[in-house]
């Protein structure tokens, strides 16, 4: 995970994305802007929504480390755009281009769904489950989210990548009980960063291919020719 250096869509976009919002936000109940939102995001590249989601897709693209690589795992192949604040929990931010990233299938419906979690009360290092029961609508009491967000955050700030029995692992940077620590644990344990094997077998190579190369540099600076 990376902090994205964000891109900008069409002004057309960004009008066609606050006009769908409108029509979410003039529901009367919380219930009714969830489904709105549900709805209009099935049905979202319908008519003039096409060119509009393929200027948000292309945008989003370019946002990646590399060619549809996902933005969580940056491993798999980035197909999905992802609401970082799930639709279900907030559907004010349903149609916000800065809640979209790009994601691969496996990290946006297998493992991140609508897991969520606030500190709650607002600024606090408590945390509130909100992860919504299937056909509950609660409305969270505030967004100040423990899952990071890319679009503002830099996730190397609240953990780091250390070598441990072989394998790189991400580790959390601050004390256990702070906000920090709690931002990396529930980001780092919800995508399965240390956990899914395809991503334990990708990091343990890339850990063997660092230390042979350290290996080799050593055992240069050590030859008498070395310059």
């Amino acid at each position: 995970m990376i902090h994205l250096n964000s891109k900008s869509i069409h002004i057309s976009s960004v009008q066609h994305l606050n006009s769908v919002q409108s029509i979410i936000a003039n529901e009367p109940t919380f219930e009714a802007k969830v489904k709105k939102a549900d709805l209009k995001w099935n049905g979202k590249t319908s008519g003039a929504g096409k060119l509009v989601f393929n200027d948000i897709k292309t945008a989003l693209t370019q946002m990646c480390v590399g060619v549809d690589i996902c933005v969580y795992c940056e491993q798999n192949e980035a197909t999905d755009i992802e609401h970082i604040f799930p639709k279900r929990l907030y559907p004010e931010k349903a149609f916000d281009w800065d809640n979209y990233v790009l994601a691969c299938g496996k990290c946006n419906s297998h493992h991140k769904q609508d897991k969520f979690r606030i500190f709650n009360p607002l600024n606090s290092a408590t945390e509130e489950i909100v992860t919504p029961d299937w056909k509950t609508y609660l409305q969270p009491s505030n967004d100040d989210s423990l899952f990071i967000n890319q679009r503002i955050e830099d996730p190397m700030y609240y953990f780091e990548l250390d070598l441990v029995y072989g394998q790189f692992i991400f580790i959390e940077r601050f004390p256990i009980g702070t906000r920090e620590f709690k931002k990396a644990e529930f980001t780092k344990d919800v995508l399965g960063l240390n956990s899914r094997p395809a991503l334990v077998a990708n990091r343990r190579n890339a850990a063997k291919f660092y230390i042979s190369r350290l290996e080799k540099y050593n055992k240069a600076k050590s030859s008498n020719n070395f310059q």
